[in-house]
């Protein structure tokens, strides 16, 4: 009966700590994504009343064009993700709501997902919210209704 109980409480124990060591793990490449985004939160380089230059210096959107790829962009290339692009152009919102190469269309949305409703899109900091840029800065928000999730195939 002692042995039992010991044995019962060692399991415990290491289940236990199994499950605190776990919290702690990152989520990889999502993580690292999500974590870029939120870093930016409340920036105005990607607002649509100025210049931007991609952080790779491929390309630059002009004043007054909407810039939630561009920031997508940004934040794939910051976190050592190839992002992708056609030519030098970081792909458009509308291309997000269909295959890209690399990216799985997923059913609900985790953090460090791509959503997109094809008319702008942003990053999954949960289940719930995304972050983007708008136009006057980069913000959190309720998710990008009726948009399709990708994730990256790490």
């Amino acid at each position: 009966m002692i042995k039992e109980t010991k044995l019962a409480r060692f399991v415990l124990l290491l289940a236990l700590n199994g499950c605190a060591k776990t919290a702690y793990y990152p989520m990889g490449k999502g993580d690292d994504i999500a974590s870029q985004a939120e870093s930016n939160r409340g920036s105005t380089k990607w607002a649509q009343d100025v210049k931007k230059t991609a952080n790779d210096g491929s390309c630059t959107f002009q004043v007054g064009d909407p810039k939630c790829n561009l920031f997508v962009y940004d934040m794939l290339h910051n976190t050592g993700i190839a992002p992708p692009k056609t030519g030098i152009w970081p792909i458009t919102a509308s291309m997000w709501t269909s295959s890209v190469p690399g990216w799985s269309v997923v059913n609900t949305q985790q953090r460090g997902d791509l959503v997109s409703n094809g008319k702008h899109c942003g990053i999954a900091t949960d289940g719930t919210y995304t972050i983007s840029a708008g136009t006057r800065k980069v913000y959190k928000d309720a998710d990008i209704s009726g948009g399709t999730v990708q994730r990256y195939n790490n």
